[in-house]
């Protein structure tokens, strides 16, 4: 059975903590502007792909496709859920594809989107006290239509 795809943008890469076997490993930062098809919970398998902005022709359609979506060696478990503000969630994904030198994910998402998760109650509970706090959001994720992707991504 093939796995969940989400699709993300790429946002960052920091490095990891090295292990004994000399292989430097790194985690990788996402966001996800695209719902997936059903939502995600912790202990579920993805596969990501990453969204990368098409280059502008003459020929182009102005409302036509804005990404191409790549497959990445990305794929294994959400490992867990957490709070960043008020309106950014993160999902923590281990990477179970052993070739790759991505440890970990961070997928980064609207907390508003019931498509994307279903968020657990704690997490609601917490955005909304940083709210009452005072707590200025970090940034904000825009939420993206399926059609502005081109080609077919099989489970999309």
């Amino acid at each position: 059975m093939p796995l969940p795809i989400l699709l993300a943008k790429f946002r960052g890469r920091t490095p990891s903590y090295p292990r004994s076997g000399g292989r430097i490993l790194d985690v990788v930062y996402l966001d996800i502007t695209i719902p997936p098809p059903a939502p995600i919970q912790i202990g579920d398998k993805v596969q990501i792909y990453s969204l990368e902005r098409k280059k502008r022709t003459r020929t182009a359609q102005p409302n036509g496709p804005k990404y191409t979506a790549h497959a990445t060696d990305i794929r294994g478990t959400v490992m867990g859920i957490r709070a960043v503000d008020e309106e950014v969630v993160e999902m923590i994904l281990r990477n179970e594809d052993y070739l790759s030198t991505t440890e970990y994910a961070h997928l980064s998402f609207p907390n508003n989107n019931a498509a994307m998760t279903d968020t657990p109650w704690w997490v609601r509970i917490l955005g909304w006290a940083l709210k009452q706090l005072g707590a200025a959001p970090t940034r904000r994720i825009p939420v993206e239509g399926r059609e502005l992707v081109e080609g077919e991504v099989e489970g999309y």
